[in-house]
């Protein structure tokens, strides 16, 4: 095994390998918090490589046989107004990601990685290094105290009991342009209740609602029958009486009040109680 510096050539194993970290925090995360939803394969690479572009970083890989069994990336933090008149805003490195493959585990490669970035700090004169921690992730918590590293800043949450709290994670696809694959054009008639659609009505791909199905969407601002559609998220209609909430989507320069989705989801919609989230 040997630690090289990032190359592109490797990025579909960087991208597999931030995806297995992702279904291990959603694993360990008992208040099901943590996501993967479809872009995230792509989105959180991009995002990652786009930190340490701009923020004078460097991402290491731990590779054997030309497989990657490891890596680490880490960027130096920028500082916000209120770090400027709270502390010493010394140049301090952040490790944003550090991964393990599992199969790999247990054979000391996460601490040569972190050695490796730790020298890469201290070259460009650091004086100190950060790394966010998921808190049910009590073995990463552990490595990095056997490492030298201590709680300094720690979030503290609490889960709010409220029956009335509306919100659902489906919220978090308001704003995105998520792709829609129809299975009820419009003009067609339901299968088993038989109204006609008058829109064109379908689901996000690999995905499950609350009803074990696809998430559900509807598609707006389309007047004609289609296949396939790509647009944005402007609102969630949140089922009280069905775990089965619905995206309303629409082409990306478009936009529709509240009342509007009412009058042009009613056809469906008026069989259940329901709120419409933004």
């Amino acid at each position: 095994m040997e630690i090289i510096e990032y190359s592109k050539k490797y990025n579909e194993q960087i991208k597999n390998l931030l995806v297995d970290l992702q279904e291990y925090l959603i694993e360990i995360d008992d208040w099901n918090t943590q996501v993967l939803y479809e872009q995230y394969k792509e989105e959180s690479f991009k995002i990652d490589l786009r930190k340490v572009n701009e923020q004078e970083g460097k991402i290491y890989l731990a590779v054997e046989n030309e497989n990657i069994v490891g890596l680490i990336m880490g960027i130096v933090e920028t500082k916000d107004e209120i770090d400027n008149i709270t502390n010493d805003c010394a140049k301090t490195g952040n490790i944003i990601e550090l991964i393990v493959k599992e199969s790999t585990r247990g054979k000391g490669i996460g601490k040569k990685l972190l050695k490796k970035i730790e020298e890469y700090f201290k070259f460009i004169n650091c004086v100190r290094i950060n790394i966010e921690v998921f808190g049910p992730n009590k073995n990463a918590h552990t490595f990095y105290s056997k490492n030298g590293y201590v709680d300094r800043d720690i979030i503290m949450s609490k889960k709010i009991d409220n029956e009335k709290l509306s919100y659902t994670k489906n919220q978090n696809y308001i704003g995105k342009i998520i792709e829609v694959k129809i299975d009820r054009k419009m003009g067609s008639k339901h299968p088993t209740y038989e109204f006609i659609y008058p829109v064109n009505y379908g689901y996000v791909p690999n995905t499950i609602s609350g009803d074990g199905e696809g998430l559900d969407c509807y598609v707006l601002g389309v007047f004609e029958p289609i296949d396939i559609f790509k647009g944005k998220c402007i609102a969630v209609i949140h089922r009280l009486n069905d775990n089965d909430d619905k995206l309303i989507v629409v082409p990306d320069d478009l936009s529709y009040t509240n009342e509007q989705i009412k009058a042009l989801t009613e056809f469906q919609e008026r069989f259940f109680d329901s709120e419409i989230l933004r």
